[in-house]
Formats: structure tokens, C-alpha cells, sequence
């Protein structure tokens, strides 16, 4: 990866980790997959993978923007297996959008919760960049 795309994905992930009231404070080390791990102590960490939702629909397309979310869920889990040799305690996904066009993340992360899914990732969010709001989807 190009240090370019590295260095946008620490601003993002430290704009996240701002946004984020539990997450905890800690050592932010790059890596790949997981993009970053947390260390909050010497004993414990977090495996954080970013991802990102293209096109994820307008405000009455709420369906759209749920298939976008199960695709990109669905992507990183086949890759969980690949960050669980890291032997990290926790994994975090966090899903970024640019730009949801009038779609509450909050909303859109409450009807995500409502289909049926799973994941091994501990925690889920959605982060609407633009407007800078985080939704968890499985806390």
C-alpha cells in the first residue's frame, strides 16, 4: 500500500477514535490486517479494519444503503481468520461513508440490526465522514 492511502487511513482512523466515546485511549500502530491495532496496554489490544461503502444510496433508499453494509461486512469477515493469527483480544470493524445524501446513520445502523445477520467481529460501526457521526451495529 502507497504511503499516501496509508497516511489518509490514519487521519481516518484517528478521526474515528476522536468520534468514538468508548473507545479507549492507547498506541496506534499501523499494520495490515488489520489495518491498526490499538495497544492499550501490554497485555491487551485491538485489531481495527477499515472499510468503505461506495454509492450507498439516497434518503429513501434505505435498502440500498443495508446491501451495501451486508456486502462490506460480508468481505472483511472472510478475512477475520487472517487477523486472528495477530492473537489481538478484540477486532473492530469500522465502515466509513462518504457521503450518505440525507440517510441517518444512527437510523441506518438500527435497520441493519433489525435483518438477519452475524459477525465475529466485536464491534461494528458505520461512520458518515461527512457528517461526522458514528453508529455502532453490534457493540
Amino acid at each position: 500500500m502507497d504511503d499516501v492511502r496509508k497516511q489518509q487511513e490514519r487521519i481516518l482512523v484517528n478521526y474515528f477514535l476522536e468520534t468514538c466515546e468508548d473507545a479507549p485511549a492507547g498506541k496506534l500502530i499501523s499494520g495490515e490486517s488489520p489495518d491498526f491495532i490499538l495497544r492499550t496496554s501490554r497485555k491487551y489490544a485491538i485489531g481495527i479494519e477499515l472499510t468503505e461503502i461506495s454509492e450507498p444510496g439516497t434518503a429513501d433508499e434505505m435498502e440500498v444503503l443495508v446491501e451495501r453494509l451486508r456486502e462490506a461486512l460480508e468481505k472483511k469477515e472472510h478475512k477475520l481468520a487472517l487477523y486472528r493469527k495477530k492473537r489481538l483480544d478484540k477486532y473492530w470493524l469500522v465502515i466509513t461513508a462518504e457521503n450518505l445524501d440525507g440517510l441517518d446513520a444512527v437510523k441506518a445502523a438500527e435497520y441493519f440490526n433489525r435483518k438477519a445477520w452475524s459477525s465475529d467481529f466485536h464491534r461494528i460501526y458505520l461512520f458518515d465522514l461527512f457528517e461526522g457521526r458514528l453508529a455502532v451495529i453490534k457493540k
